[in-house]
């Protein structure tokens, strides 16, 4: 399925940079689509500014998976930050219950 603004890239053919940055994302998620994959590959291949976006980027994204958080935060505070993410997001997180500890 592709968002309307790969389908404006799409119709138009080619692939501006400020629409390769928008779209690394999903490229990196592995989430687009064959067609704006190889399009966002060609452009790379002719603009080493975007190839290089996406070396650090990627890089960016394999070092912080090898980071490992140290900090314990306590239950309570974690459940207020599931309460706000709930309210603003409209998630479905539910509290921890405190009893278990």
């Amino acid at each position: 399925m592709y968002t309307e603004e790969q389908v404006m890239i799409l119709e138009k053919g080619q692939i501006s940079c400020d629409e390769f940055e928008a779209q690394l994302c999903d490229y990196a998620d592995g989430e687009l689509p064959k067609t704006m994959k190889a399009m966002m590959e060609a452009h790379e291949c002719t603009c080493e500014a975007c190839a290089e976006s996406k070396r650090t980027y990627l890089l960016t994204i394999r070092l912080a998976r090898t980071l490992r958080c140290e900090a314990k935060i306590s239950t309570e505070i974690e459940n207020r930050l599931r309460e706000k993410l709930n309210e603003r997001l409209g998630l479905s997180l539910k509290p921890i219950d405190l009893s278990m500890n």
